[in-house]
């Protein structure tokens, strides 16, 4: 049996101290101000019990749900054939937690997804003048991946997922996450609330703003729930933001 045994204020308090002098601050899990305070009360109040994560890159998020007590299945997509591998060995003792090396899009196709020394920024985008000077330089190379629709995926591999699971869709593409959204038109119903990027000042030529982004999600039906920033410049300017949003007629339990 696992028990909870609260700190003493003084300890608390100590905590936050030290932390604040290496510059850091502590922040509760259950804080309804922090993005996996929020993610969490979320979760559980439209009892969700499937999450859909698209752009895994090594299980980032997939880790972060389940620390926040998230025991549902987590179903995560990666297209890059050298992260890939890393994600896969990250879930393999979560019965829970499978994986696809899959793109998603719009439509069927191939792309080339373009690979940055740092694999963060991989995107089918290329960086704009402004993203290549403060965030990733230039392309250090290429690899031609697969694109799937999320309606195909739900049709034929994803055909166990019924109608009556409750799914939270999470998608981190890098400028890339409206072409997700074009493709999964029918499977949308079924998802309960989202979490996608929005850009202030967007890195990647022909990526959406935030208001673009923000318009469509409403467009398809969702409301916002969270705005929690993501990365600032040198200049310390917001640049991207994660934006959480909850179907406007979502049933909480």
């Amino acid at each position: 049996m696992r028990v909870k045994v609260p700190l003493p204020k003084a300890t608390k308090n100590f905590i936050q101290r030290g932390m604040r002098r290496l510059g850091y601050s502590v922040v509760p899990l259950s804080s309804p101000t922090s993005h996996e305070g929020h993610l969490r009360r979320l979760l559980k109040e439209l009892s969700i019990d499937c999450v859909i994560d698209v752009g895994a890159h090594r299980g980032e998020f997939g880790t972060l749900l389940r620390s926040i007590g998230y025991r549902g299945e987590i179903i995560s997509f990666e297209p890059s054939a050298t992260i890939f591998p890393t994600l896969r060995e990250q879930c393999k003792k979560d019965a829970l937690w499978r994986v696809y090396p899959e793109a998603l899009g719009a439509k069927p196709d191939q792309a080339q997804l373009k690979v940055f020394e740092s694999s963060f920024f991989s995107s089918f985008l290329a960086p704009n003048e402004y993203g290549e000077r403060e965030f990733s330089g230039e392309p250090v190379g290429s690899s031609q991946v697969s694109v799937r629709t999320l309606d195909s995926l739900f049709s034929e591999e994803l055909s166990d997922i019924d109608k009556d699971r409750r799914i939270f869709l999470k998608i981190d593409t890098q400028g890339w996450d409206m072409e997700v959204l074009e493709g999964s038109h029918s499977s949308l119903p079924q998802i309960q609330a989202l979490q996608v990027e929005a850009s202030i000042r967007p890195i990647y030529e022909g990526a959406p703003g935030w208001k673009e982004t923000i318009s469509r999600l409403a467009l398809e039906g969702y409301e916002l729930s969270g705005l929690f920033p993501v990365a600032v410049d040198r200049r310390l300017r917001l640049v991207e933001f994660d934006c959480v949003a909850v179907r406007a007629k979502a049933r909480i339990q």
